[in-house]
């Protein structure tokens, strides 16, 4: 096996190498000074992907090598557009567009990539990969050095194993040595980024040495391994923003490195981990084309790495307790309940004073308001049931509270369990002073529940009505997710029933998956007109003494 090893790296283009490197350590500062010069606020420039692009053409020109028309071209694309992403941000929906495009016209000039004997098929699994790619390594950019050393022995890796008289080998080992330049002013604390032009070109890079390599041969694990830990961030990253019921195109503070930082480590800790778990599955690739992958080393590699993936999943990066994430996943209604907590977590930041919580129950919503509030009063109408969490008991519709002594008024799901929902919004809004707020939510389309106290559902005009005969002034009445929300939930309640024995673990598993669907069909059509709860907001009117004719 050493002289194998010893025989590969004769393979590397030492010259091109050289050159590219050194391209790239010299033309970064360079870069950075032109752009802060240009610029009268200091930053951070994102100068990588040009300095990659310099690297690249200077050893290919250095080396006399021609680059085949389709991966000069998807090379080309996919930096030009994150040139164009990084001086004015796109859109996700018109940075997806663009090189879906892009990627189609580089893989309409290629040969496809043999992976199908349909050549219609073959493009277009092609183009959906390399598209997956190019944003997989986009995430994965998040700390300073991350990405340059993981892209670094990624593509020193592909370059190995692929054919060493193609032209793929050497754009892989050029763009390798670039990166090593680039990563001495990149490494923490950064002097510069790389931006989408850079991390965009990797990521198309890995994808289609990928596709070549496994056209060559290779067994379908190799290429896996090598990709492996892009792929794994990406996913990773859209399962827990879907968790939080944010879009996983919507930047938040989850990637791994970040996670692992804020359970303790440092920077440069999280950076070092994540290249030693790169360079072990390096590793694994570059042994396994003549030999059995070793189980044992892939057993205690998948072991560390469930437990890695366990241990920061659980980080609570919000620093709320709940990570703003209240309940499992695995349960039927865990999309509804993280709708209602973001709902409350936005109106918690606009209440003062005194508030009362009417049904209150276990008082969930507590660590939410209590914070920004004088006084959080719990009333429920169950003493039984909630004798430890309650200031006040009360029949909800006659509260005995004094009027005008709540600043906000919060109410929960109560309203349909009510046999007089005027009488009670009525007292909701006796109770409030003039200027404050009514926050109430409501279902509209949901299934009977807490049996035979279950009267009403309301429409958003219904709400408004109870709320105007009351004497409150409407602010807002939005609902929370439409159609495939309540489709998705409503089903998973359906396969409850199921819910025994060994199918426990399916089910669960099931009802992340279809309201993790139902959540991304839903920000793309959103249909409020049959959503399953609104949140209605409303303002006790201020009268106005001097014109009623009141004398003090």
């Amino acid at each position: 096996m050493p002289s194998a090893l010893f025989s590969l790296l004769n393979v590397l283009p030492s010259g091109a190498m050289m050159c590219a490197f050194g391209v790239s350590v010299l033309s970064v500062p360079l870069l950075r000074f032109l752009v802060l010069r240009s610029k009268p606020e200091p930053a951070i420039p994102s100068v990588g992907g040009v300095a990659f692009c310099l690297s690249v053409v200077a050893a290919a020109l250095w080396t006399g090598t021609s680059v085949p028309l389709d991966i000069a071209v998807g090379l080309l694309v996919v930096w030009v557009i994150g040139m164009m992403d990084d001086r004015n941000a796109l859109s996700p929906r018109g940075k997806t567009t663009a090189l879906f495009l892009g990627l189609g016209l580089h893989a309409w000039l290629g040969e496809g990539a043999g992976l199908f004997d349909s050549p219609i098929l073959d493009r277009a699994v092609q183009v959906l990969w390399l598209l997956w790619m190019c944003n997989a390594f986009n995430v994965l950019d998040a700390v300073d050095g991350l990405s340059a050393g993981v892209g670094a022995l990624l593509l020193t890796t592909f370059g190995l194993l692929l054919d060493p008289e193609g032209s793929l080998s050497l754009i892989c080992f050029s763009l390798a040595a670039a990166l090593a330049g680039y990563l001495v002013h990149n490494f923490h604390p950064a002097r510069v980024y790389m931006g989408d032009s850079g991390s965009l070109t990797i990521g198309f890079l890995l994808g289609t040495a990928a596709i070549h390599l496994r056209s060559e041969g290779a067994e379908v694990v190799v290429p896996a391994l090598l990709v492996a830990v892009p792929c794994f961030e990406a996913f990773f990253l859209i399962v827990i923003r879907i968790a939080k019921v944010t879009s996983p195109s919507v930047s938040t503070y989850d990637h791994p490195t970040q996670r692992l930082i804020v359970s303790g480590g440092t920077t440069k800790g999280a950076v070092l981990t994540l290249y030693a778990l790169t360079a072990s599955l390096c590793g694994l690739a570059l042994l396994s084309p003549g030999l059995l992958l070793p189980s044992v080393a892939a057993s205690i590699g998948g072991f560390l790495f469930v437990l890695l993936v366990w241990r920061i999943a659980r980080v609570d990066t919000a620093g709320d307790g709940v990570d703003a994430r209240p309940g499992s996943v695995w349960d039927k209604t865990w999309l509804v309940s993280r709708l209602v907590y973001r709902s409350m977590t936005t109106l918690s930041q606009s209440v003062r004073g005194v508030l009362v919580d009417v049904g209150c129950g276990d008082r969930p919503y507590e660590r939410l308001f209590a914070p920004h509030v004088d006084r959080y009063v719990g009333v429920d109408v169950d003493a039984s049931r909630y004798r430890h969490t309650l200031d006040a008991v009360t029949r909800s519709q006659a509260m005995g509270l004094e009027s005008e002594c709540a600043d906000v008024v919060l109410s929960n799901q109560v309203l349909e369990h009510v046999m007089d929902p005027m009488a009670t919004v009525s007292e909701m809004a006796r109770v409030l002073k003039p200027g404050g707020k009514l926050v109430l939510s409501a279902p509209h389309i949901w299934g009977i529940h807490e049996e035979p106290h279950d009267y009403f559902r309301f429409t958003p005009f219904g709400l408004r009505h109870l709320a105007e005969r009351a004497g409150l002034t409407v602010i807002s009445v939005d609902a929370l997710a439409g159609y495939w929300v309540t489709t998705g939930v409503r089903f998973c309640y359906y396969l409850e029933r199921f819910a025994r024995g060994p199918l426990r673990p399916v089910v669960g598993f099931l009802n992340y998956a279809i309201q993790a669907c139902a959540f991304i069909a839903d920000t793309l059509d959103r249909r409020e007109s049959d959503a399953w709860n609104h949140v209605l907001v409303a303002m006790k009117p201020i009268i106005d003494e001097s014109k009623t004719g009141a004398r003090s």
